[in-house]
């Protein structure tokens, strides 16, 4: 069977902060701490600097901020507001490492501010150092357990952690807080759409879009969403039309590359990529998505090297850990892709990715029970993951129960309608039943979504060999061949073709092919 053991990078990798919700909230913040010593000259600057950055003129802004700060006309508290507000406007150009200080420094002055424990979480997100993030938020709402942004940006931190349970959790307490809550309402619409609820993703897009019809990032999930489905026309399309109105808009250009790169267009894919990660400001985005484009195509090593360069920029960063034990598992390493994976399960216990990718490991290992423990363990956190049911599909059919595994494989293919494991797993148990049209139907719809899946080659060579197709049989056989990892298996089923037809010869040269001896 096809276990499908790898996936590339989430196109909305954790890399978009949302600022402006928290920036407002910090703007707020400076009247109620400047009124404490009357309204002399520095109350008035700190509210001229406050309408300068809600009118969007962020650099005038931090200029009077910062000549506030410097000039020390400020109280202590004020200070930190001051601090804390030039902040989030220069997390919002991008400045992440002086808007860190700032919010550090803000901290240092008054630890009462929760805005700005929010503030320093969200930019310790940014570097990936999610442990210490996590901290800050839950510091935030100890101060202030109504503040919407703290559980906004925590929901997020556990999305991107691969802790879905509680990042649901707490996406439901900010749209009690706010039931229009725009970004929240997207984020939860993501998490169903993880776990296969499209209808229930696309109510909550509509949703949003109503309280939004200008939002980007609204639109833009709308056409992930056919992407998702394998309609890539509509979706490049949709994704066109929010880069006519804001051609620079890096999520959607993300988006569109990923849509590229179903659509095998990979140079093109790369260029959206590369500009999009170039606007964040967000070399480890640019990486993992570099590293995806080699996983497509099957260039392990490359795509570990790129890996290798983003934990160096980001060592605490779980998911970009779980990529790289990945592609160690892929390449053989097993013994560090588990290291990996422990490492992720340490701080993050809940990440059913990690588990997910133990069990990979472990099947690969050929410790089969093990693994569909962790497949198991996968499903309970998370129910919507189709690659676990996939390869429990596996395991449920090495051990005869058919049944249960076309549910698996069933399940997996409606929870994710891109993956082609499940369709190609389910042609195979057809075969197995003597139904080789209904077979061949499947093997088509996996076509249709990946052309350039090997395995597609080899399954569907079987089913032309069993029904004594023997022409087409090797045309499958010869095209699997082009991928290096499968060319020996290719080689071997290739000869038991030409064995049946006869030629004896064809198929003891392919048989030394296989076993690597020269003619």
């Amino acid at each position: 069977m096809i276990p499908l053991q790898y996936r590339p990078a989430a196109f909305y990798r954790s890399g978009r902060f949302l600022l402006c919700t928290v920036l407002f909230c910090f703007i707020g913040v400076t009247h109620a701490h400047a009124t404490e010593r009357g309204r002399g000259a520095p109350h008035a600057a700190l509210e001229e600097a406050g309408k300068k950055a809600a009118a969007g003129e962020l650099e005038a802004a931090i200029e009077l901020y910062t000549d506030l700060i410097m000039r020390a006309r400020l109280t202590v508290r004020q200070t930190a507001v001051a601090h804390q507000n030039r902040g989030a406007l220069r997390a919002m150009r991008g400045e992440a490492d002086k808007a860190l200080k700032d919010f550090t420094r803000a901290l240092e002055l008054n630890p009462q501010l929760a805005e700005a424990h929010v503030g320093r979480g969200q930019m310790l997100m940014r570097q990936g150092r999610t442990v210490p993030a996590l901290d800050a938020y839950r510091r935030a709402l100890e101060l202030d357990d109504t503040l919407v942004a703290a559980w906004y940006a925590r929901a997020l931190l556990y999305e991107r952690r691969g802790e879905l349970v509680p990042a649901r959790r707490d996406l439901m307490r900010t749209l009690e807080l706010d039931e229009n809550h725009v970004d929240a309402l997207l984020a939860l619409g993501r998490l169903h759409e993880r776990a296969g609820e499209l209808k229930e993703a696309h109510i909550l897009y509509e949703r949003a879009v109503k309280h939004d019809p200008d939002s980007g990032w609204g639109l833009t999930l709308l056409g992930n969403i056919l992407h998702r489905l394998g309609e890539q026309g509509r979706a490049l399309k949709f994704l066109d039309r929010v880069l006519e109105q804001e051609p620079e808009r890096p999520e959607t250009l993300q988006t569109r590359g990923a849509v590229l790169l179903a659509l095998d267009r990979p140079d093109e894919a790369a260029r959206d990529f590369d500009r999009a990660f170039e606007l964040l400001g967000d070399q480890v985005g640019l990486l993992i998505h570099r590293a995806a484009i080699h996983e497509r195509y099957e260039r392990w090593s490359k795509a570990l090297a790129k890996y290798e360069q983003a934990m160096a920029l980001a060592p605490e960063d779980v998911s970009l850990r779980v990529h790289r034990g990945r592609a160690r598992r892929v390449l053989g390493d097993w013994a560090d892709a588990l290291r990996d994976f422990r490492a992720v399960l340490e701080v993050a216990p809940g990440n059913a990715e990690a588990h997910y990718e133990m069990g990979a490991t472990f099947e690969a290992m050929e410790m089969r029970e093990r693994a569909l423990g962790h497949y198991e363990d996968a499903l309970r956190l998370d129910p919507g993951h189709a690659r676990a049911y996939n390869n429990r599909g596996n395991r449920r059919m090495a051990r005869g129960d058919i049944d249960a595994a076309v549910r698996d494989f069933e399940r997996a293919g409606r929870l994710d309608p891109t993956l082609v494991e499940p369709y190609l797993n389910r042609a195979r148990v057809l075969e197995l039943r003597g139904k080789f049209d209904e077979a061949l139907a499947l093997c088509a719809e996996a076509e249709r979504l990946n052309p350039r899946h090997p395995s597609l080659y080899l399954v569907r060579g079987n089913i032309h060999f069993a029904r004594h197709d023997y022409a087409q049989a090797l045309n499958d056989y010869t095209r699997a061949m082009e991928w290096e990892g499968h060319a020996r298996e290719a080689l071997e089923r290739r000869a038991r073709v030409y064995e049946a037809m006869g030629r004896d010869d064809r198929a003891e040269q392919d048989r030394r092919a296989a076993r690597g001896e020269e003619d």
